[in-house]
């Protein structure tokens, strides 16, 4: 077995009938153990939420940023140049490590500079930068034949961040945090000119700005940690429900898009068509969170994910395209589903423990992506149709979990353990101003992106 998957791309072109492939470059085979097929990538990327909850405090935003993007570049081009494989392994792990901390290190950035009634739109405009880039690569991979010319051509993007990063101003809101006020002035006042809105008598909005932020720190502070989710049996039932779908959503993800391209039919366009169907899951999120019911919505989502995937495992091989398309639907959906379970995630636990809850449920989604590789290389062992299957069973499962959650939509957010116990007694909000009030609070805490997210600070 050879590691062939480096990125979400297949690293392995025929040119002129010969397989070039990274094993075949180095003139070595992998080892038959599942485990060297586990993209580092998923790992750091874990890594780095503690990277970013520990640095971005203390060091602000900005140099998070420019730390990210430095280290995806240099990471990126020692990959392309590496002479030993264990070098190459090592680039990766950087690779993976820096752009983590870029993109949650940016998202934080951007959330605290839009404001509440655009900060959904943003995003979710936010995601669909993946999408684009997705589509992008299978072009560059059939033009760019070898595998250290695309590694390459798509560190060229990283080394624009850095520079665009250097002139990146620092989040007001941390500034102010830190009793920054002078330099928080400046930021302010630069926007402020830039977007021609005159703000009057700063020093006071600058004040009050600070002594909010205070208390929320201060609220904070009362240490909110995994146990005290496990003290009341419904909300511990929760947590596992939403930890277990979460996971699911990262194995089904995964399982699919690494196996789409391996279905028949021509790659490149297999995987342009696949990327392709990212886009409409932003659009399935956004009316998701503004009209329907999280839990027969999210209910749904899973059940046809995992139709899909048993379609894919049930349909004779010859039968290239429909499998493919199933592959692809089903891919989407597990997409629309990450994003729609961190939403019902942060709706259903209390404030001081959302991030926690939510930190909880990004964690599955690490772990169940994980396993992705490991799941698919049954393939080799037992039969073609095991792993789809297990997907089909997984998403299932998760379909079923939906019903012991309560609904969420137009409730008030719960403050406390005692009020997430409560959910299901539908506690809905009498007004429609409350229930508008309800709407913009969860743009203020939610962060509404498909492949990864952070636990940075932007929920409350």
């Amino acid at each position: 077995m050879s590691i062939r998957r480096l990125t979400h791309v297949n690293w392995r072109h025929r040119i002129k009938g010969q397989v070039v492939d990274v094993p075949t470059d180095f003139q070595k085979t992998v080892s038959m153990h599942p485990g060297n097929k586990l993209d580092g990538t998923a790992i750091d990327m874990y890594i780095k939420r503690k990277l970013v909850s520990l640095l971005s405090y203390r060091l602000g935003r900005r140099p998070m940023v420019i730390a990210g993007y430095v280290a995806s570049f240099v990471g990126s081009v020692c990959v392309a140049v590496s002479p030993w494989f264990s070098l190459l392994l090592f680039s990766r792990g950087i690779l993976g490590l820096g752009l983590g901390l870029g993109q949650a290190a940016s998202f934080c950035l951007l959330m605290e500079v839009i404001g509440p009634q655009k900060r959904t739109t943003a995003a979710l405009a936010f995601s669909v930068g993946f999408a684009i880039g997705i589509i992008m690569l299978p072009g560059f991979a059939w033009v760019l034949q070898d595998w250290r010319s695309l590694q390459g051509a798509i560190s060229v993007p990283l080394l624009v961040f850095v520079l665009w990063s250097w002139y990146l101003p620092e989040s007001p809101r941390w500034l102010i945090a830190t009793g920054k006020m002078d330099e928080a002035r400046k930021v302010i006042l630069k926007a402020c000119a830039d977007n021609k809105q005159p703000i009057d008598d700063i020093d006071t909005v600058l004040g009050q700005l600070r002594k909010k932020i205070l208390q929320q720190e201060q609220a904070a502070e009362k240490k909110a940690s995994c146990l005290d989710l496990i003290r009341s049996r419904r909300v511990f039932l929760y947590t596992c429900i939403l930890v277990y779908a979460s996971a699911a959503s990262g194995m089904i993800f995964y399982g699919l898009q690494l196996s789409v391209t391996n279905l028949g039919g021509d790659p490149y366009l297999t995987f342009v068509i696949a990327a392709v169907a990212e886009l409409p899951v932003a659009v399935i999120c956004y009316a998701a969170i503004r009209w329907c019911r999280r839990r027969w919505t999210i209910l749904a989502v899973y059940g046809v994910t995992g139709v899909c995937a048993f379609a894919v495992a049930v349909l004779p091989p010859v039968w290239v395209v429909p499998r493919q398309m199933f592959a692809i639907v089903g891919k989407m959906l597990a997409s629309a589903s990450l994003t729609l379970i961190w939403i019902y995630a942060a709706e259903v636990f209390p404030t001081l423990y959302r991030t926690v809850g939510v930190s909880a449920c990004l964690i599955g989604t690490r772990v169940g992506s994980s396993t992705a590789p490991f799941l698919l290389e049954l393939r080799n062992y037992l039969s073609d149709s095991v792993p789809m299957g297990t997907l089909a069973a997984v998403s299932a499962l998760s379909s079923a979990l939906m019903l012991l959650l309560p609904e969420t939509l137009r409730v008030t957010l719960p403050d406390t353990i005692r009020e997430s116990k409560q959910l299901g007694n539908s506690r809905k909000s009498e007004k429609d101003g409350s229930l508008k009030d309800n709407a913009n609070n969860t743009k203020l805490r939610l962060p509404i992106i498909g492949p990864p997210s952070s636990d940075d600070g932007i929920m409350h």
